[in-house]
């Protein structure tokens, strides 16, 4: 399991650009990629991002809040929010969903008439901005 010390590389960002993401795919409109045993610095990134835990046990760090991260737990990670992960088992596994920043503009007009469209893009990083200490959970049972 990798370690992070995020207190001491809280000041320090770095940032993705979705340019070095879809190097390569660029007619891709999102990316998908499962990130084993996953544990990440604090950064930040210049498109939406969905992660789904598929296993095991961490915790989501955006900005100042610590959030346990456990299996079914989604967060939904809107371009610009500085955020981390630390894993707290071995097998903590996080699926990501990486959306082209062209992909809201083209895409959420419709999306939105879908039952749980506002949860997911409003509701969740509402929860988040506020600091409430809560995420959405998808019923694996």
């Amino acid at each position: 399991m990798k370690e992070c010390n995020h207190e001491s590389v809280s000041k320090k960002i770095k940032h993705t650009k979705s340019e070095a993401v879809f190097e390569g795919r660029e007619s891709a409109i999102s990316r998908g990629f499962l990130a084993k045993s996953y544990s990440i610095y604090l950064h930040d990134h210049s498109f939406h991002e969905i992660n789904i835990v598929l296993s095991g046990e961490g915790e989501h760090i955006i900005g100042e809040t610590k959030i346990k991260a456990a299996i079914g737990d989604v967060f939904v990670i809107p371009p610009k929010v500085p955020h981390a992960y630390r894993a707290l088992s071995d097998d903590f596994n996080v699926y990501h969903l990486i959306l082209k920043p062209e992909f809201p503009e083209k895409y959420f007009g419709s999306a939105s008439a879908f039952s749980g469209f506002r949860m997911l893009f409003e509701i969740e990083p509402y929860l988040r901005e506020k600091s409430i200490k809560a995420n959405l959970r998808l019923d694996y049972k």
